[in-house]
């Protein structure tokens, strides 16, 4: 994971943190092509906005998370990551679930007639 940071100093502790939380990132087995972390401390504000950037083969996944503390900051943004992937995945399933389905009724009902490969595509 390439980490960035702007008007701010990461401590060691602070990128073990974010190491640690790609971890499990890595541990779910998930294809990932890039990911990226920014890390934005903003003056006028007086806060910290942490930005993910993930990308996966087939889709891509960005967070955006503000809050005065830096380490809940990367936390919140880690789980709304997790989150989302997980929905992602969820949705998956579900359509895949359906075509399977759904090929069986059609092979069901053309199972007198001159079999055809009943292959459905989105």
């Amino acid at each position: 994971m390439k980490i960035t940071s702007k008007n701010v100093q990461l401590s060691p502790k602070t990128t073990s943190l974010i190491a640690d939380k790609y971890q499990h990132l890595v541990d779910r087995n998930l294809d990932l092509l890039f990911s990226r972390c920014e890390v934005v401390f903003h003056n006028g504000f007086g806060d910290y906005e942490v930005s993910l950037k993930v990308h996966l083969e087939t889709q891509s996944f960005y967070v955006l998370r503000t809050d005065l503390l830096l380490d809940n900051a990367i936390e919140d943004a880690f789980l709304s990551l997790y989150y989302k992937i997980e929905k992602y995945e969820n949705k998956l399933a579900t359509k895949q679930f359906f075509r399977s389905k759904l090929q069986k009724i059609l092979r069901f009902f053309s199972s007198g007639k001159a079999r055809r490969s009943a292959k459905i595509t989105y």
